[in-house]
Parts: C-alpha cells; sequence; structure tokens
C-alpha cells in the first residue's frame, strides 16, 4: 500500500469589524434594475461592496449621503448576492436577491 503523506492545513483570516450599530435595509428585494441601501443612523464615511454567491466583489461604491445609497444592479446576472455596508469599523451585511 502507498504510504499517505500528511498536509498540514491553515485557517483562512479575514479582517473582522465590530457589531454593527447601524440597521441596514436593502429594497426592492428581489431586485431588477436598481436597489436602495437604507440604514438608520447617519453615517460618516459610509461604502458598500456587492458580492457574488462565491465571495467575488462584483460592484462597490460611496454612499450618495449619509444613511442612503441608490445602486445600478441591472448589469448584474440573476442570483443571490450579498451586500456589504462599512463605515470605519463597523458593518452589516444583507442578502440580496436579483432577478
Amino acid at each position: 500500500l502507498k504510504k499517505l503523506e500528511q498536509t498540514e492545513y491553515k485557517k483562512m483570516s479575514v479582517e473582522e469589524k465590530k457589531q454593527s450599530p447601524f440597521e441596514l435595509w436593502c429594497y426592492p428585494n428581489p431586485a431588477t434594475n436598481y436597489l436602495v441601501i437604507n440604514v438608520n443612523k447617519n453615517l460618516n464615511k459610509p461604502h458598500y461592496t456587492i458580492y457574488n454567491a462565491i465571495g467575488m466583489q462584483v460592484k462597490s461604491g460611496k454612499f450618495d449621503s449619509p444613511t442612503t445609497s441608490t445602486i445600478d444592479v441591472s448589469n448584474l446576472s440573476q442570483g443571490i448576492y450579498f451586500v456589504e455596508v462599512i463605515d470605519g469599523s463597523f458593518k452589516a451585511v444583507h442578502k440580496l436577491i436579483k432577478d
């Protein structure tokens, strides 16, 4: 029998952010042409990133105002995405369905 080699696996590391002090809403959900991101507090320098279901970044940008951003998602394929909003050391994530 062939001897099996022992393989060492390492955990992947992801930068951790603190639990968000703001709430995040994304609508309409499912979305077709546009998505509105809304938070319940004025944020300092909020930005968003949209990831597809396998974790690839597909879109990112800054908010239009301290509480709201409208994003054109018409060029995204149908499927499941994750919208991440970061403000300083805080982040919140919301699931998005694209029709």
